[in-house]
């Protein structure tokens, strides 16, 4: 479309200009605003040729319905049957997973008064997912007899940890 445009107007010029035969004068500032104000139109219509047929290449055909194939149910399937008493036994595996030994907790002096927290190295002696707890939960408390490392037992428990009762 851009090449027939170029080409069309080419073909006006060289007829007008063929067709006049002026003496060679220089351009007056009339006659050059005229031709800034005829290259500035043929490149704002090209740019929005252009710009049309970008618009166009990228949308999709709008024409043609949308068809959605469903995919047909298979038949003599029977759905499980669930038991009611086997939903509410919780998984031991994960409880297992959230329960803290209670041997851990411990408090600590330190230069702001006591804190409580679950002791890092009781954790990994007698827990067996000590590695998997939030690592945003950890502590460190300066005491006289040095730093302690531990978990803070307030955040433990908004992240879905309990203390065992033993």
């Amino acid at each position: 479309m851009f090449k027939t445009l170029t080409a069309g107007l080419m073909a006006l010029t060289l007829t007008f200009t063929s067709a006049t035969s002026v003496q060679a004068q220089g351009l007056t500032e009339e006659d050059v605003g005229k031709l800034i104000f005829g290259l500035l139109a043929t490149a704002a219509i090209a740019t929005a040729i252009k710009n049309n047929q970008d618009d166009r290449a990228d949308r999709p055909n709008t024409h043609q319905p949308r068809v959605e194939r469903r995919q047909p149910k298979p038949r003599g399937v029977i759905p499980e049957r669930r038991n009611p008493r086997h939903e509410r036994q919780p998984n031991r595996r994960n409880e297992a997973r959230t329960v803290l030994p209670r041997a851990c907790l411990d408090n600590f002096e330190g230069r702001f008064g006591t804190q409580r927290m679950l002791n890092r190295r009781c954790l990994t002696r007698n827990f067996a997912y000590a590695n998997d707890l939030p690592r945003r939960c950890e502590v460190r408390v300066f005491t006289n007899r040095g730093p302690r490392n531990g978990f803070d037992p307030q955040c433990l428990r908004q992240q879905g940890y309990s203390i065992s009762r033993r």
